[in-house]
Formats: structure tokens, sequence, C-alpha cells
């Protein structure tokens, strides 16, 4: 399934009502309505097509219809206004015979530059005539409708490797800006307009931003993820892994909810009354960052959102040749409940190719499976044919090398780095404490062996400067271990 599909699923998910949606990338938003005589009569506003910003055939539908018998109104001559990043691009009226407005884009040359791309489009529109050519009226003004159409950026990064990684971002409500990825801490930020006032959250129905990068980007590819709206934790139900919907790539999504915009904008205005400040922010702020600590359960919806798997499993950390055992529950999409009696594939690929596929059935609505990776790399995990459906939903796991190849250090250690950078501790205490803390399995460094026979026993001053600026929090773990190996490798450091 491709992500167009996904996009039509999660908003169908959220149980969004079509005639009253808006900011949702759907691109239509149908007024309130006024009265009119006994009817009750309605502007709908629709921006077609659905990817408005990939077409060139863009054309704008408006039509007044009675809310009660559902039909068009006939003879309405509408004034319309419509504003882009609060600039007014269209003042014009327009006439139609049977309620219905078409305008054609291409049919205006200084419109096209504002529709090239998606976003937010604001419209104010005025009914100024009504069922008769000459009969008119003022009692039909101040529709506003507010349509927002998929905008979609491309951003090139360098990794932490220096190589180069493409992201895709895909925006259902406005514009974005200042998409940055920083590879050290493996961050995403991003921002975009927002009005925060409680007349235009009022009949928000959600915001949602999808970012895009390949599965072979494994410096990002993570179980769970953490995330900030303008500074503020976002709760775990805004945050959809998606590994299905491309088979090269990762999507992430922010599904915000009214009831979560309105939460963060009660949370924005407490800290900002603490800190004795009365402006409000006029962006939404994104953050994203891969969660080191994991979190069991690990909870991914079906393609179609009829069931959730929840995934844990022991070790956290996978490694390859060793016993991993998933544990996991088959869940009802929409109310969570479990579902006994479940049975579906379990299915193991790596790099596109099948190495696993087993028939599993439980009553009880969970179960266990043992599975050993035969090598390191990335995998994907897939819960295929639930109860004999369609459904299926897939993780993508990272098997890594074995403990002896990677870094711990306790915190307090760098204390004495710093004491030692300060010449409070001696050469010989600092490196005897090292030596003792690496052979007691209390400090983790990779495997490093003895390969030549040291000149001295002085340490190098590069070494000893790593440490106070360690200590110091100027360089990072890797690069003050490199020192230790160094120290291990001309045998100034004895492990065994």
């Amino acid at each position: 399934m491709n992500s167009r599909k996904l996009a039509l699923i999660l908003i169908g998910l959220m149980l969004i009502p079509i005639s009253q949606a808006f900011g949702h990338g759907l691109g239509i938003d149908t007024t309130t309505s006024l009265n009119y005589e006994e009817r009750k009569i309605l502007v709908s506003v629709e921006m077609l097509p659905f990817y408005f910003d990939e077409s060139e055939n863009k054309k704008i539908r408006i039509y007044a219809f009675d809310k009660k018998t559902e039909e068009n109104i006939s003879n309405v001559t509408f004034l319309i206004d419509i504003y882009k990043n609060n600039k007014l691009i269209l003042h014009d009226s327009f006439f139609a015979p049977d309620g219905e407005l078409i305008i054609d884009v291409k049919e205006y040359d200084y419109l096209e530059p504002y529709f090239k791309s998606g976003g937010l489009y604001h419209y104010e529109i005025d009914i100024t005539s009504i069922d008769e050519v000459d009969n008119v009226t003022d009692s039909l003004s101040g529709y506003i409708a507010d349509v927002s159409v998929v905008d979609t950026t491309y951003h090139k990064f360098k990794n932490s490797e220096n190589i180069d990684v493409e992201f895709r971002h895909k925006s259902y409500y406005d514009e974005i800006s200042n998409f940055v990825y920083e590879p050290l801490e493996k961050i995403i930020t991003f921002e975009m307009p927002f009005n925060w006032e409680t007349k235009n959250i009022s009949h928000l129905q959600v915001v949602h931003e999808e970012i895009f990068f390949p599965k072979n980007f494994t410096e990002m590819i993570s179980p769970s993820y953490k995330a900030q709206i303008n500074g503020i934790d976002v709760f775990k139900s805004n945050l959809q892994i998606d590994d299905y919907s491309d088979e090269d790539g990762r999507i992430i999504h922010f599904i915000l909810l009214q009831d979560h915009v309105k939460f963060f904008k009660n949370t924005i205005k407490q800290q900002q009354a603490e800190h004795g400040i009365d402006t409000f922010p006029d962006k939404i702020y994104f953050q994203l960052v891969p969660n080191d600590e994991l979190i069991f359960p690990v909870s991914v919806l079906t393609v179609n959102g009829k069931y959730q798997i929840d995934l844990s499993w022991v070790p956290k950390e996978i490694m390859s040749n060793s016993e991993t055992k998933f544990v996991y529950t088959v869940r009802n999409g929409e109310n969570l409940e479990l579902e006994y009696n479940s049975n579906f594939d379990f299915v193991v690929s790596k790099d596109g190719e099948q190495i696993h596929r087993s028939a599993e059935q439980t009553r009880i609505g969970g179960g266990a499976i043992d599975f050993v990776f035969p090598s390191d790399g990335q995998y994907t995990i897939i819960f295929d044919k639930i109860r004999n459906s369609e459904s299926f939903t897939s993780f993508t796991l990272i098997v890594g090398q074995p403990t002896e190849n990677k870094t711990s250090i306790p915190d307090w250690i760098k204390n004495n780095a710093g004491w030692w950078a300060e010449g409070q501790i001696d050469d010989s205490a600092f490196l005897q404490g090292i030596q003792f803390l690496i052979n007691e399995g209390i400090m983790i460094i990779p495997s490093t062996e003895t390969t030549q026979a040291p000149e001295s026993q002085e340490v190098p001053i590069w070494i000893k400067n790593n440490a106070g600026w360690w200590a110091e929090g100027q360089i990072n773990d890797n690069t003050f271990v490199s020192g230790i190996q160094y120290l291990v490798k001309v045998g100034i450091i004895i492990l065994g």
C-alpha cells in the first residue's frame, strides 16, 4: 500500500467526518450554516485533486447548498477572498446558476505561483445574491473555510558517516520550514505556522505531519521515538511508525488531534505565564529523536487499522546467533481488547528476502516466539494474514554487535577524569583504577588487543587533555574511549 492510501486510512481511523474536516490535508472544508428564510445554507470549498501540489490540473470547487434538503442553491453570486500565508491572493465575484462554481487555477496567471505547493488556504466568502439573479442579500456573509492540501518537500543532509541521506516530508496541514537533521544528536526538527487562538482550534480535527527516510539509514531506525511539540513531550498516540507503505523507507507520522492541540496550548500558556511572557508563538515546533531507552511494548496498527500488535523481546539488545524471545499480543484496533483464538504468519525478512515463515496460533490473545538471527544487520518482522485476513503489520529491527564491541562508562568516572586532568590524581592511580574497572566489567570498551610493547610508561598529553574535555562535556564518550584503547594497545594499561 502506498502513502496516499495510508493517509486516507489514518484519517478514516480517527472518524473525521468529511463534511466537518479542517486542516487535515484532504483539501475540503465545509463552513458553519447561516439561516435564510427556512433554510440552513452552507458553503463547501474543495481543492482538487487530493495531491494538489503534484498536479498540473488544479481546480477549486465552491458550492452552496441547503443543509436540510441537501440540495444546491440556485443563482448564487459568490464574493470570494482567498489568503495564503496571510496574504490576499484573490478577491473576485463569481456567478453560479446551479450553486456550484469551478475555478480553474490555470486561467489566473497571478494565482499559479501560490498554488505550486500545498499548505493552508483561508477562504472568506459572502453570498450576495440567491435564488433569483436580481435577489440581492446581505444576510449570508462571513462564511469562513480553511482548506489544507498536502505539501511535499525534500531535504538532503549528511549522516554521521558523512553520507548523503534524503528525507521526504509531507504536511497535511500547512507548509513547513527550517527542516534540519543533526547527525550527532540524531535529531530532526522543523516548524510550521499555526494559529493557537481558541477559535481556530475549536474546529480543527487533526494536524498530520509525515517524515520519510530510507530504511538503510540505520542511525534513525529505532523501535520507538521521542518527540516534542514546542518543547513539550508528546503522547505515545501522537506518533505512528509506518514500515509498510514504502518497501525502502520508514515513515513517522505525527498525529495531533484537537484535544492534543488544546493540551499543548494550555501547557505553553502555563509555561509562559511562569516566565512572565504574555505573547504566544505563531508556530508549531516539531522535534523527533530515536528513543535510546526502549519502552515495551512497541505497538503498531495493521495497515487497515483493524488490529494492533504489541511486541516485546528478550533480551532488549538483540544479538545475532543468540536466541531472542518475542512476546506479543493481538488486539482489536478500535477498542484495544484482546483478540482471542488468533492466528497469523510470523515472517522474518532481510534485504527484501524472506528467511523465515511460521504459522502461529494463540487462544488467549498473546504468546511467545523464539528466533535466532543468523547475522547482524537490519531485519523486518511481519505479522501477516492476521486471523485469516489480509491484515498485516511489520517492525524493523537492528540486530547489533556483541557486547564486547560496545561502550559503557559509569557517569561518576567523569569526576575522576576531571581530577586527573587537573593533576589532583596522579597517572598511576588513575590508570590502575581504569584497568580495575575494565577487568571487573564495570567499564566496557570495544575489544582491544595489545599489539606493541610500551616505549615508556608516560601517558601522552593528548589523552589527559581528552579526559579533561570529556569531563567537561566537550567531547563524547567514544573520543575519550579511543584514548583508553590506545593505552591498552601500547601496553600502558594491561587487561586480563
